[in-house]
Parts: structure tokens; sequence; C-alpha cells
């Protein structure tokens, strides 16, 4: 498909390939936990538990403190948020 950027270059190797698809495996498991919580199908956990810990929910700081430890990267959810805000992705959740 011309313009796709999510395709995988045709170069790409079976690691590449199996990290790519696991990627969106869990970004898409992502966004469906967080549309079981109430928060739109394209935003993640990550972005809709950051907006629910900035609206005040004590779930929201504990879900925070899950995903980023999961992730091993401090600041993860607070950062998913930014680039959802950024790209205009929160504004149908009313968390942006």
């Amino acid at each position: 498909m011309t313009g796709d950027t999510t395709t995988i270059p045709s170069d790409a190797g079976t690691v590449t390939s199996l990290r790519w698809h696991g990627r969106q495996l869990l970004r898409a498991v992502s966004r469906l936990i967080n549309a079981i919580r109430g928060g739109e199908g394209d935003t993640t956990w990550s972005a809709g538990s950051w907006a629910r810990k900035l609206a005040g929910s004590r779930l929201g700081v504990l879900e925070v403190r899950l995903i980023d430890r999961l992730n091993r990267e401090p600041g993860h959810c607070e950062a998913a948020w930014l680039w959802h805000r950024d790209r205009g992705l929160l504004v149908d959740d009313g968390l942006g």
C-alpha cells in the first residue's frame, strides 16, 4: 500500500517481524483494556491511566505505578498521555 507507514520492510528479518507483531498485539490489548475501563478504543491503557490519575482517581494512581513498573520505564504513562494529546487523540475521551 502506498504511504502505509505500518508495514514491515520486505527485508526485515524474522526476529524483527515477530518483534513488530508482538508490539502491535500489546498495543491492541492496551487499547482494549482502556476501552473496558471506559476510554476510547484508540487510546492506550497507559495514556488513559495517566488521565485518570490527573482527574484524581486513586485507581488511576495505582494503574500508573503498575504500568510504569511493567514497562520498566518511570514516566511511561505520562509520556503516552503526552503523545496522545499532541496528536489530538484525547479529545473524544474528554481526557485531554
